[in-house]
C-alpha cells in the first residue's frame, strides 16, 4: 500500500493510499474536520438498467443535471472525493466534467451497475478515463455474479469495489463472490422512491435477506480482501454490536454530514445524505458554505 496524498483538514491529518484507503489522524478527543472530503453526487435520473428498487428513481425519459458551471466544484479542496453515478445513457458532458475535476486534483470514482460496466462500449470509454486518470475508484453493482467474465473483467481494475445492497442481494450471490480476493461494500436498504414500492410488496424477503447477510458476517468478513458498510447497513445490521468501543472508534468513519454530505445536482440541492428530508439549495454557494449550513443543522438536531 502506497501513501498518495496527505494533507490537514482542521485538527485532523488525512492520508490517502493507493488502493483507496484512507486514514484520519488528530490528537485530540475527537475530530473536527474544517472541510468536507468526500461527497456522493447524482449527475443524472436517466437510466434504462430499470431496477425495481431504485431509490432515485431513474428511467430511460430521466433528466441529465447541469454538470458544468457549478460554482462549488472550484471550491473543492485538491484531493478531496466525489462519487458520481456513470449509467447507460452516459451524461453527454461526463468527459469534460472529468478533466476538468483532473485539473483540480479532485479525485473521482465512479459507481455503475454491473449490466452496464459489462457492456463492452461503455468499458472502453471507462478504460480510457482510468489510464488518463480521470477515474480512480469504480464501485459496481451486483445483479448476476455467476455472469461470464465478470469475476475477470473487475479484477482488471486495481481500485474496484463490488457494491451489495442488504435485503436485495441473495445471500447465495454473496457467497460465489467470496474467495476471489475482491472488495465489497455492503450498502442499507433505502425505502424511497421505487424502493419504497418494492420494500412494500417483499419486505418479508427482504427482511429474510438481511437476517441471512446479518447472521454470515463473519464468512463474508473472511471471504473478501475488504468488506465495508454505509451508515445505513451499519444500523440495519447492527454492525456496531459487534465491535468493541476500540475497534468501533479505530474504523468507523464518522455520522453522515460530520466530514460528507450528499449533492443532487439533478435538483440543484444538498443535503445530509441522499435519505434526507431537509434540502437546501446549491445556487452560488461554495462547499464551506454548504458545509456550514449542513453543519448547523446537525448542531440543531443535537440540541
Amino acid at each position: 500500500m502506497k501513501r498518495l496524498y496527505t494533507y490537514q483538514n482542521g485538527n485532523t491529518t488525512t492520508t490517502i493510499y493507493d488502493d483507496g484507503t484512507k486514514t484520519h489522524f488528530t490528537m485530540d478527543d475527537e475530530f473536527e474536520f474544517e472541510f468536507p472530503e468526500s461527497h456522493d453526487i447524482s449527475i443524472s435520473q436517466c437510466c434504462d438498467n430499470g431496477c425495481e428498487w431504485c431509490y432515485y428513481g431513474c428511467s430511460p425519459t430521466g433528466k441529465h443535471a447541469q454538470l458544468l458551471g457549478w460554482r462549488f466544484f472550484g471550491s473543492m479542496r485538491p484531493y478531496t472525493e466525489i462519487a458520481i453515478n456513470l449509467q447507460r445513457p452516459l451524461h453527454p458532458d461526463l468527459g469534460r466534467f472529468l478533466f476538468l475535476m483532473n485539473s483540480h486534483h479532485i479525485i473521482c470514482n465512479v459507481t455503475i451497475n454491473q449490466n452496464h460496466f459489462m457492456d463492452d462500449e461503455i468499458r472502453r470509454q471507462l478504460d480510457v478515463w482510468v489510464r488518463q486518470g480521470f477515474v480512480k475508484g469504480i464501485g459496481i453493482s451486483l445483479t448476476d455474479p455467476t455472469q461470464d467474465g465478470f469475476i475477470d473483467e473487475v479484477k482488471k481494475y486495481s481500485n474496484t469495489v463490488i457494491h451489495v445492497i442488504a435485503g436485495v442481494t441473495p445471500w447465495e450471490d454473496i457467497q460465489y463472490l467470496m474467495g476471489h480476493g475482491l472488495k465489497l461494500l455492503i450498502l442499507g436498504y433505502k425505502k424511497t422512491g421505487r424502493g419504497k414500492k418494492y420494500y412494500d410488496g417483499l419486505f418479508i424477503p427482504i427482511i429474510t435477506q438481511m437476517k441471512y447477510l446479518e447472521g454470515g458476517l463473519d464468512e463474508v468478513i473472511n471471504g473478501f480482501k475488504v468488506v465495508s458498510f454505509d451508515n445505513l447497513a451499519i444500523e440495519q445490521l447492527h454492525i456496531r454490536d459487534r465491535l468493541s468501543d476500540k475497534e468501533w472508534d479505530m474504523f468507523y468513519g464518522g455520522d453522515d454530514g460530520t466530514v460528507t454530505f450528499f449533492i443532487d445536482l439533478v435538483k440543484g440541492v444538498f443535503a445530509r445524505n441522499s435519505l434526507s428530508q431537509i434540502t437546501y439549495p446549491i445556487g452560488d454557494k461554495t462547499i464551506d458554505e454548504m458545509f456550514e449550513i449542513i453543519k448547523e443543522e446537525i448542531k440543531k438536531g443535537s440540541d
